[in-house]
């Protein structure tokens, strides 16, 4: 509940400032809710990003992003299992954007980020290749990140593409045990907003 009435006070403070703007030398922080797109799966995701310009054209940052999401796990034996468990994964990096264009209230812009991703297990039970119990294990992995998309006024619409090792883990039908790998790259679409940063024009 806590959680949640944090998020609404940003909420309204991200629209009281709607008519600011990016500012050199100024702080902003971003808040994206967005869909998740791995392979064979899918699902939520939230990200805060805290930013500090660099000028009016390009800013630095750390984003922190929770995607709950499922995917699908490929079998050496050449099954594929979806649908399994929905788990978290977090994604930590630092960011860098840099914008297009003259000031205005639409400014397209591209970045890339790189940093460590926390990767959620997933297990499925009683999969479609037998009464059984498959097993990815968590993992931590060095990763990066490239973006594009645009802001108009406070509002923020971007497509982030994820870069992140796949995982191993095993599965078990009866006595025979095979390797499985999950690939944890994945596509994010992301509408949001922010706050601070000044004003375009000193």
């Amino acid at each position: 509940m806590k959680q949640l009435k944090l998020v609404v006070l940003l909420v309204l403070l991200g629209v009281v400032q709607l008519g600011i703007s990016q500012e050199q030398g100024k702080v902003r922080v971003g808040l994206d809710f967005g869909y998740a797109f791995p392979k064979g799966g899918g699902g939520l995701s939230f990200a805060i990003e805290p930013k500090y310009n660099l000028n009016e054209k390009m800013n630095v940052g750390f984003r922190w992003e929770m995607a709950l999401m499922a995917r699908e796990v490929e079998v050496e034996n050449g099954s594929t299992l979806t649908g399994g468990e929905i788990k978290g994964s977090s994604i930590y990096l630092a960011t860098y954007d840099y914008y297009f264009g003259e000031e205005s209230s639409f400014q397209p812009f591209a970045g890339a980020g790189i940093g460590y991703s926390s990767i959620a297990g997933i297990s499925f039970e009683g999969t479609t290749i037998g009464d059984s119990r498959a097993e990815v294990a968590s993992e931590g992995e060095f990763g990066g990140m490239v973006r594009a998309g645009f802001e108009t006024r406070k509002f923020r619409v971007g497509i982030n593409y994820y870069l992140i090792r796949k995982s191993e883990g095993d599965i078990r039908v009866g006595s025979v045990t095979n390797k499985t790998t999950s690939k944890n790259s994945y596509l994010g679409i992301n509408l949001g907003f922010y706050f601070g940063g000044g004003k375009w024009n000193k």
